[in-house]
């Protein structure tokens, strides 16, 4: 996932900070959302998704790797 998001200009979306960990050793590209939800249904990791997509276009167009996304169900 790592390689291919690299060789293809993606950012990875990921629950899971492995990615972070990958970030933090090989540096960028890829970057990465980190989407902490909790436990929440994928209709609501959505939503939090499309709430953040300003930040998320950001993080493309500027030099950092991590954009972390806070959300909670409710």
């Amino acid at each position: 996932i790592w390689d291919y998001a690299t060789r293809n200009g993606f950012i990875i979306v990921t629950q899971d900070s492995d990615f972070v960990h990958l970030l933090e050793a090989k540096g960028h590209p890829p970057k990465v959302v980190l989407l902490r939800t909790g436990n929440m249904s994928d209709r609501e990791a959505g939503i939090a998704l499309t709430q953040a997509k300003p930040s998320i276009a950001d993080l493309y167009q500027n030099d950092y790797g991590l954009l972390e996304i806070m959300a909670s169900s409710g």
